[in-house]
């Protein structure tokens, strides 16, 4: 699926790699993030550059993701697996993610051609997966799974998904499509002027009711089994009106046929074509909410395996919601933490920016408690024991995911109800008018045409089009509504709540000084290349992007590097001693820098800041502009939540640090909750978004909440915000004018009808007409950005 670049304003850029619009924060910037610079190189250095070619538009940012080493054991089992049990070619089905254009498709496809021993890839871009083929024994999946992740793409094991609704709907729409061009071919004479007399007048309406009665089969059957399914549990579908139309259209058109034989009640012709279009309008539907859902499952955290420590001294595998207190356990590097534990290791050098919003990251001694939701930042494995079981534990409850919002749905089940009623009831008066005034058939002409004309096809087919428009519309900008009901929430905002970390400021700190790499020595590169290659601080990931990024990061064997807890990285290369980490342990400047020393003597010093995205200024002013009051609440220190509010032009009483996550729940609760939008990355943000009205969620790399939020978003920014709320408004207007429409055709049409100026047939004209107008009017207002 491509991500769609939008035209940059003056004050941005659009990246050289993907696409996306930033807001550079030197003249000569060119990409959104050091990842996007990082995979640009490499397709130059190997000369693939037909991948911008294939590209489209663009493509999502790579981020950070590219710059973490990741665990392969359990690919090469499963390569001995597949091996042992095929010997010729085995083959494989994996998970990958990344993929967002054809361009990327291409790359994949010729990145795996490199590999030897390698026969056949082939990508399923809709179900992000990738089948590849080998010959035994002499092809290194691991290889080509490092290759892969080098360019922004991942492997991961198939996720055992059912087949989605919309295959079985394409087969369906197949059938119907078939059945409807039959019936019209041998219903077209008929129009013509063809003669009952004719000789083959019967074959035709026979052929042209066998083909509405397989349709009905076919496709009529999925609708009329959703209606009667819901209405056994006393809810209205929206499904409903279109079965009883279809129900009543064939049994007239049956009755005509074998009984009665008016020909003013046959339009079987109606009913293939009718259901062909409903079934095309609900395709589109499902189709979105599935992609999205796929897109979904790439970025979603789930609770980590840890290796759980056995009495007898064995390490097994272990699913981290079956622990239990007292279990003793491995935590892998970069993981984060499952449930409350004592350290049982010497030390431990703790993220905790996904849980708190904190920044700076936390050194715990043995005996020491580890909160759920840390993150293990050293680079060794670290042994804890569980002081509570999964249930009990902050991560269980902030990745719980609650019922869905259904007030919206209330509301339309309500008014479907109204509408069907108040026609069923028109229609029928109607009809026992006539019924006396001129007898049966009249009465059931009358009847039939009210239903089939005032059929709500704006709501059956526009509508799911309307909202397949506008999410392919974000989907360019890297937006993902989860959620339909989220576009009438979007109405009542008046409120936007950012979480500081990761949502207005990057989860990475920010290097202000980059430059100081041009004047490094060859050796001073080596040995800061060495250094922070074996560290996750965020200092050490941000310098280490950066090199990667520019291809100074050549790794050696010559050093033996160590790490200091809290303090910083140790290196010893021919004698010579480098450090680098805070200044009062590498060189005794009591300063508290970030500095390069050798043997104590400081090479270079290092700014880092936690500031805002570039576009962050930007974007809040125009969301203030649109009459928005904005809040940041965040787990950090206020003084830092202070500084990035005054950077942004946030009033400072709107500004609120060192909230925990009830804190912000709280909060919430108490400042109107119910009109606010809340945007967090963290854990921490959970319980907020269970009190807001709207929520969403920056996933790039990781996301704890995209599984709850109503949308998430990609993109080294929060340009996003900002489409969505004009792609709402957008949206709102197309469905005023389609209801416009819907309601004047209806008033017009149903007015004709029961006069008796319209018949079934004409009844069966003017219905797919009015849905092609119903769709020109929504893709006219949605098709172009505004």
């Amino acid at each position: 699926m491509s991500n769609t670049a939008v035209a940059a304003p003056p004050d941005q850029k659009t990246c050289s790699h993907c696409g996306t619009p930033f807001h550079p924060r030197n003249p000569n910037d060119a990409f959104c993030c050091s990842g996007c610079e990082y995979v640009y190189r490499l397709i130059r250095d190997e000369r693939l550059d037909k991948f911008y070619d294939l590209q489209g538009k663009g493509s999502t940012p790579v981020g950070f993701r590219v710059f973490q080493n990741d665990d392969y054991q359990w690919l090469v089992d499963l390569q001995r697996e597949t091996e042992s049990v095929s010997k010729k070619h085995p083959r494989l089905t994996l998970s990958l993610t990344g993929i967002s254009c054809i361009g990327c498709v291409w790359l994949v496809e010729q990145l795996f051609q490199k590999q030897p021993g390698g026969r056949n890839c082939h990508i399923d871009v809709h179900r992000s997966e990738v089948q590849v083929e080998w010959i035994h024994g002499q092809f290194d999946i691991v290889a080509f799974a490092e290759t892969l992740h080098r360019f922004g793409y991942d492997l991961a094991e198939k996720r055992d998904t059912p087949p989605g609704e919309h295959r079985s709907l394409a087969g369906k729409i197949a059938l119907c499509g078939a059945f409807a061009l039959n019936g019209m071919l041998y219903t077209l004479p008929n129009y013509l002027g063809m003669e009952a007399q004719f000789a083959f007048y019967p074959h035709f309406q026979s052929l042209s009711g066998l083909f509405a009665t397989l349709s009905m089969l076919v496709g009529g059957s999925y609708f009329i089994k959703r209606a009667y399914t819901a209405a056994r549990r006393g809810v209205v579908h929206m499904d409903l009106p279109i079965s009883i139309g279809l129900v009543v259209a064939f049994l007239a058109s049956v009755f005509a046929y074998a009984v009665d034989g008016n020909p003013s009640l046959l339009y079987f012709d109606f009913i293939t074509t009718f259901i062909f279009l409903m079934l095309c309008g609900k395709w589109l539907q499902i189709f979105a909410i599935e992609r999205n859902r796929n897109r979904l499952s790439e970025i979603e955290v789930k609770p980590p395996n840890v290796e759980k420590i056995e009495k007898g001294g064995s390490i097994q595998n272990f699913d981290s919601t079956r622990i239990q207190p007292g279990d003793r356990y491995r935590l892998a590097p970069g993981a984060w933490t499952p449930v409350d534990s004592t350290l049982e290791s010497a030390h431990s050098c703790q993220g905790m920016d996904w849980i708190n919003g904190e920044t700076e990251s936390r050194v715990f001694t043995r005996g020491t408690t580890i909160p759920s939701g840390s993150t293990n930042q050293n680079g060794s494995a670290v042994e804890l024991v569980a002081r509570e079981s999964w249930s009990d534990s902050l991560m269980a409850d902030l990745l719980e995911n609650p019922a869905g919002k259904s007030e919206e749905e209330q509301v339309a089940q309500k008014w479907i109800a109204r509408y069907l009623l108040a026609v069923i009831a028109i229609a029928s008066v109607g009809a026992l008018t006539w019924a006396i005034a001129a007898g049966p058939v009249p009465a059931l002409i009358v009847f039939v045409s009210s239903l089939v004309v005032s059929c709500p096809c704006a709501l059956g087919i526009a509508l799911p089009l309307a909202n397949e428009l506008a999410v392919s519309q974000l989907k360019g900008d890297g937006v993902f509504v989860r959620v339909p009901s989220l576009w009438e929430r979007l109405a009542r905002v008046t409120r936007i709540v950012f979480d500081k970390t990761g949502t207005l400021t990057r989860s990475t700190m920010d290097w202000t000084n980059p430059e100081i790499l041009e004047s490094l020595d060859p050796k001073s590169i080596e040995a800061l290349g060495a250094l922070v290659s074996q560290s996750r601080h965020p200092a050490s990931s941000t310098v280490r992007e950066a090199m990667f990024a520019k291809g100074l990061l050549a790794l050696s064997n010559d050093w033996d590097v160590s790490e200091v807890l809290g303090q910083g990285m140790r290196g010893i290369n021919n004698g010579v001693e480098w450090r680098f980490g805070k200044s009062s342990w590498a060189n005794g400047d009591q300063s508290n820098a970030t500095v390069l020393t050798r043997d104590g003597e400081c090479v270079a010093t290092f700014q880092f800041e936690d500031r805002p995205w570039s576009d962050a200024a930007h974007e809040i002013e125009s969301l203030h502009g649109r009459g928005l009051d904005i809040s940041i609440l965040s787990g950090d220190l206020k003084t830092k939540v202070a500084q990035a509010a005054q950077a942004l032009g946030i009033d400072a009483s709107q500004a609120i640090g060192e909230q925990s996550p009830r804190d912000k729940q709280q909060w919430l609760v108490q400042n109107g909750g119910d009109t606010t939008l809340i945007l967090g990355d963290g854990a921490n943000d959970s319980l907020a978004f269970d009190a807001a009205l709207c929520c969403g969620s920056p996933a790039a790399e990781k996301s704890t909440l995209a599984g709850k939020s109503d949308f998430y978003y990609l993109g080294a920014g929060i340009f996003g915000i900002r489409r969505l709320l004009e792609t709402a408004v957008q949206r709102k207007r197309a469905i005023r004018s389609l209801l416009v429409f819907a309601i004047s055709y209806n008033a017009v049409t149903l007015s004709l009808a029961l006069a008796g100026l319209v018949t079934p047939l004409l009844a069966a004209i003017l219905m797919p007409l009015s849905s092609v107008a119903s769709l020109a009017i929504v893709w006219s207002m949605l098709r172009s950005r505004r």
